[in-house]
């Protein structure tokens, strides 16, 4: 862990994900580790990774985005590829206006669902607290929206903030979500969920919305990669829409 942990620095967090050697008749543990606020955090979950079959998914998801004619074409081949790279029910492109009301330009379900292509949704659902969250942290995910939280105890010692101070989760993959988040997910009758944000211009463009009717166990390094997809497709929407300024 001493060896993995990014270096000190004021440039962005960053995570880093590492297998722990398995012990005699024990699990395989998976650790993310990043800095924040003077402080290193380390958070163990199961090793799910299995043999990575995710992998060349992941590759085909970007090769088939990067063939994309235009922004409407894109969004469409991203939900799609995002959808069997997850195996998720549901797959939609969200994007903010200047308002920060939200429409689904692209929505990839399994057959029977009720489609939400272009529905249009007020900007209140996403507050600004949470769009800040995900401007900050790229990738969301909740395995199970009727996970029981756990609280955190703090352990005295000496710290920058004072040994009393609450332990900043701003980064933390692991901490809990809202329950009014939660509550609007059942009445949606989603059980899991991941969601990538979509970053143009350093600023939060859209989402891209995963949606699931069970429990998933998505392992930790297929969504530190998802991370690197946020990303790509962020800088390709910024290119599609240059691309449609341009030809104007």
């Amino acid at each position: 862990v001493r060896t993995a942990l990014p270096a000190p620095g004021g440039g962005p967090v960053r995570h880093q994900v590492i297998g722990l050697p398995e012990p005699p008749g024990g699990r395989r543990l998976q650790v993310v580790l990043h800095r924040h606020a003077g402080c290193a955090l380390a958070e163990l979950e199961d090793d799910r990774d299995g043999e990575a079959h995710w992998l060349q998914r992941l590759s085909e998801t970007i090769e088939d985005m990067r063939q994309a004619s235009d922004l409407g074409d894109l969004v469409a081949r991203t939900a799609q590829r995002v959808k069997a790279l997850l195996g998720f029910d549901r797959v939609m492109v969200y994007r903010f206006d200047a308002e920060w009301n939200g429409q689904v330009i692209a929505d990839a379900h399994e057959p029977g669902m009720e489609p939400f292509l272009h529905l249009h949704y007020p900007a209140g659902d996403i507050p600004a607290q949470a769009r800040a969250l995900y401007a900050r942290n790229l990738v969301r995910y909740i395995a199970d929206v009727d996970y029981r939280p756990v609280a955190l105890q703090s352990l005295p010692g000496p710290g920058p903030a004072g040994a009393e101070a609450p332990l900043d989760m701003s980064h933390c993959l692991l901490r809990s979500v809202s329950p009014m988040h939660l509550q609007y997910l059942r009445n949606m009758h989603v059980v899991s969920t991941l969601t990538m944000s979509l970053m143009v211009d350093g600023r939060l463009w859209g989402l891209i919305a995963a949606h699931h009717r069970r429990p998933t166990e998505l392992p930790q390094s297929l969504r530190h990669a998802c991370s690197a997809l946020a990303v790509t497709a962020g800088y390709m929407v910024g290119w599609a829409l240059q691309q449609a300024l341009a030809e104007e």
